[in-house]
């Protein structure tokens, strides 16, 4: 069965029950990403074609990048070369000012916390957004995936699809403990991915070459590079406050 994918508006695939059960299992697909396979009438859940071996909770960090089968050699010359001028230097200086928003904006959230338990609706989609936002320029900047990344909050482009389950309540306890962020997320996890993403760049280095005579990237290399994301953005997330699932040590799905 080949299944398509609905992903930010646009047609990907077709894929195998295979490949989307394992993303499903993985966290890089939420059950309720619109999927079709040629009998269907009209898009419908992924979940209600596969089986989901387990299901999205509140609180769960998903990113998905898409794996292309084939790479384009003249984008990654140019993201390469001349990436710094039309790809960094634009989305770097909105990210950064989008980043000192939601810093500015982290101390109302963590009061409305305290005295709610709850993450005001629109700051929480503002954060959310600003990091899908990261995702998708991150993600390019790996050489992930080609095209230029979108402007805009939000999950814009079909290949990059980053998510957080919001929670009904958030911890007070937790939100409390964030005051000690630095001491116990920022502290251990930087130093894990300070060596991660150094991995991660010679490895980038490497698939250049290999992308460049190829055309193609090796899905290992992609997943772990994926993966050194995903480990990023959960510890952004729940610095953020977007969530209260203390981020894994890993870049795992």
């Amino acid at each position: 069965m080949q299944i398509f994918l609905n992903l930010n508006g646009q047609q990907q695939g077709p894929y195998t029950a295979e490949d989307i059960e394992a993303w499903l299992a993985e966290e890089q697909l939420a059950p309720d990403t619109p999927a079709w396979h040629e009998g269907l009438p009209g898009w419908i859940p992924v979940a209600e074609l596969v089986e989901a071996p387990t299901g999205v909770e509140a609180g769960e960090v998903l990113l998905h990048v898409e794996h292309q089968d084939e790479y384009s050699r003249g984008k990654l010359a140019a993201r390469t070369f001349l990436g710094l001028i039309y790809i960094d230097l634009p989305h770097g200086l909105c990210l950064l000012l989008l980043g000192a928003g939601c810093a500015l904006l982290w101390p109302v959230v963590w009061v409305a916390v305290l005295v709610t338990g709850r993450h005001p609706e629109r700051l929480f989609q503002f954060t959310h957004g600003v990091l899908q936002w990261l995702a998708r320029w991150a993600a390019s900047g790996a050489n992930l995936v080609d095209g230029f990344p979108a402007f805009g909050l939000g999950n814009r482009g079909a290949a990059v699809d980053f998510a957080v389950e919001p929670v009904e309540t958030v911890s007070r306890s937790h939100a409390a403990l964030r005051l000690l962020a630095v001491v116990y997320v920022v502290v251990p996890h930087g130093v894990c991915l300070w060596f991660r993403g150094l991995t991660s760049a010679v490895l980038a280095v490497i698939m250049f070459w290999v992308v460049l005579s190829t055309g193609r990237y090796p899905r290992a290399a992609h997943d772990f590079n994926v993966g050194t994301l995903r480990w990023a953005l959960r510890m952004l997330a729940y610095v953020g406050m977007l969530t209260d699932r203390y981020p894994r040590f890993s870049g795992k799905g």
